[in-house]
């Protein structure tokens, strides 16, 4: 009976011994579940990233350029001669004049604006009236300075948009244009480019059929050719803008001579506006409704370099009235025209005539 459970026993342990692993097997065992449980804790620490790390997110804007300025204007010297008076809407309001539009400064027939106010009348904008304009010159620049209406408001802000038109072949037609929009918003006393765009029509266009005149299913594209804006194109240096601390009301103009390819003869002619009305839209009356277009003045035209010339937008042409009163053989000037401080009546050829000693 004994012997029977020695066979019983020595069995079982043959059993147990064969389904126990070995003691190396088992200690490889635990070492390869700890590599493992290691390993995952890596990837982890890898695909999550703390919560506390934001994620950014992509850029979207691209930095603009660097303009680099090499070259800037001088002091403005005064082309004798070179100077354009405009009506003044301004003195109406400090009289306490009810605001009106006047004929003889507004005519939309002749793309001649006065009307720097709002479409009600309700609003006058001091800023955008022309008191008048001068032009100067240097060896190696043009200026043009535009003085603004700034007897109501201390300080005057200049946030419209402001331009010089340039006529080369004496057409009436503008060639150049050069913008600058809200000067003021830049320091004042230096000259910089900020704002400054200069178009040019090459395909002679702007006007449509007829010069100034009112053309109503006119569809050109105006000033079509885009060449520096803010310093960026053809030349960094081709045009800048300056507003002055101690003459709140004055933009001043400077662009190379080099701008009208050596050309000394041209018309000229300045606007005021409170927004862009586009370099596509010039002139502006071949393109929107008389009753549309306020808040906007501008001047005739003056020629540089020559004698004034019979142009339709001509200061001689469109200053003077159309029809003086005529009686008993005597000519006399229509009682309705205001004239400009610089014109004087002559009864010899009827007519107001040009004080040119008055420019200087």
């Amino acid at each position: 009976m004994l012997k029977r459970w020695t066979v019983v026993l020595l069995c079982l342990l043959v059993i147990l011994s064969a389904c126990s692993p070995p003691e190396d097997s088992q200690t490889d065992l635990d070492q390869n579940e700890a590599k493992t449980e290691a390993e995952e804790e890596a990837v982890s620490e890898v695909e999550a990233p703390p919560e506390s790390t934001p994620t950014a997110a992509p850029a979207t804007e691209t930095a603009l350029p660097e303009v680099v300025h090499w070259e800037y204007p001088g002091e403005f010297t005064p082309v004798p001669l070179q100077r354009i008076f405009d009506c003044v809407l301004g003195k109406q309001v400090l009289s306490g004049n009810e605001l009106a539009l006047n004929t003889a400064c507004d005519q939309w027939e002749r793309n001649y604006f006065e009307r720097p106010v709002a479409e009600d009348m309700a609003d006058f904008y001091p800023q955008l009236d022309i008191v008048q304009s001068e032009f100067g010159a240097d060896e190696e620049w043009y200026y043009n300075r535009i003085l603004l209406f700034s007897d109501l408001e201390d300080p005057l802000v200049l946030d419209g948009v402001y331009a010089l038109e340039i006529d080369l072949n004496l057409d009436a037609r503008g060639d150049i244009l050069i913008l600058a929009a809200s000067p003021g918003s830049y320091p004042a006393d230096e000259w910089h480019s900020n704002g400054v765009q200069v178009w040019a029509d090459n395909n002679d266009d702007v006007g449509g059929p007829q010069a100034v005149l009112v053309d109503p299913r006119y569809d050109g594209d105006g000033y079509e050719t885009l060449l520096v804006d803010s310093g960026i194109g053809q030349d960094p240096d081709l045009a800048y803008v300056k507003t002055y601390s101690d003459q709140p009301g004055l933009v001043e103009f400077a662009f190379r001579i080099s701008l009208l390819d050596s050309q000394d003869v041209f018309e000229w002619w300045v606007w005021a506006m409170a927004e862009d009305i586009s370099a596509a839209k010039f002139d502006p009356v071949d393109f929107f409704p008389e009753d549309s277009l306020y808040a906007m003045d501008n001047t005739c035209g003056w020629i540089l370099g020559s004698y004034p010339r019979d142009l339709p937008n001509i200061c001689e042409t469109i200053s003077a009235p159309t029809k003086p009163v005529v009686k008993d053989g005597v000519c006399k000037p229509d009682p309705s025209y205001t004239p400009d401080p610089c014109q004087y009546w002559d009864k010899d050829s009827c007519s107001w005539k040009w004080d040119y000693a008055c420019f200087n």
